[in-house]
């Protein structure tokens, strides 16, 4: 082997060992937000939990989820670089502090109450948000949704840690609603030692999509690998699949996003 062939080699592998030394692994993070993701027995379950999963092992990458109080997620993600984050509500105030990789599903979002609450139940959506205005309304703390009651004028507002505590604050009394995304609330009714039946929603207020997003700081070299690695599963079906398989593709609850 010539000189020169010998130094384009040499070159290409220090290349490559720089390439390799710079892309850091994403480390994956979570709140217990079903269908989504959730941890059950010590297996992280949940729509978004398999489609990392699947988009991982097209990718070669770990596939692990860690799972925290919702805000400490958030503010991981938005404050360290490397970490992935699902399922992120896309707003305007968190426009530049992610990168926005994978929409999930436009979801609205609405107050759930018991069945037995008389809370403007006979209203048009309109009057039932305003006579919703004087109660006591729970949300899931580090969520955005709460600037949407802040700007309806909705001052009796509490947090909760995640949806088992909030859907105890209502049984309980403590609050006379909560206002959460649709198919989390819903969905955590049942895993929470509640039977679903007991509860009604009574109007919706806003709406948004959800993303898999990730640090800003990701390399949008990166970033589309796993974009390819999405579309990839798309025409596959495994996205239908999942999909199916979470009850995403039932448009009277969930309006899943359109995939191109």
């Amino acid at each position: 082997m010539n000189f020169s062939i010998r130094l384009l080699f040499t070159l290409s592998a220090c290349c490559l060992s720089l390439t390799c030394a710079k892309a850091e692994p994403l480390k994956w993070i979570g709140g217990s937000l079903p269908p989504f993701g959730w941890q059950e027995a010590g297996e992280t379950k949940g729509y978004a939990c398999d489609l990392i999963k699947a988009m991982s092992q097209k990718l070669g990458r770990s596939s692990g989820i860690d799972f925290y109080p919702w805000a400490r997620a958030v503010k991981m993600a938005a404050e360290m670089p490397d970490y992935g984050i699902f399922p992120l509500a896309r707003t305007s105030d968190r426009e530049d502090d992610f990168l926005w990789l994978i929409p999930i599903i436009k979801v609205d979002f609405v107050f759930l109450a018991t069945k037995d609450s008389p809370s403007a139940r006979d209203s048009e959506s309109e009057a039932k948000v305003a006579a919703l205005r004087s109660q006591r309304i729970g949300y899931l703390r580090g969520s955005p949704i709460v600037k949407n009651l802040q700007a309806k004028g909705f001052t009796r507002i509490l947090e909760g840690t995640d949806y088992p505590e909030l859907l105890r604050l209502l049984t309980s009394g403590a609050v006379d609603a909560i206002y959460a995304g649709r198919p989390m609330i819903i969905s955590s009714i049942e895993p929470s030692g509640f039977r679903r039946q007991d509860f009604q929603v009574l109007t919706a207020l806003g709406d948004a999509t959800l993303y898999i997003a990730t640090s800003k700081s990701l390399p949008e070299s990166e970033a589309n690998l796993w974009r390819a690695a999405y579309q990839s599963l798309v025409k596959d079906g495994t996205v239908a699949k999942l999909q199916w398989k979470y009850d995403l593709s039932k448009a009277k609850e969930f309006r899943p996003v359109k995939v191109r």
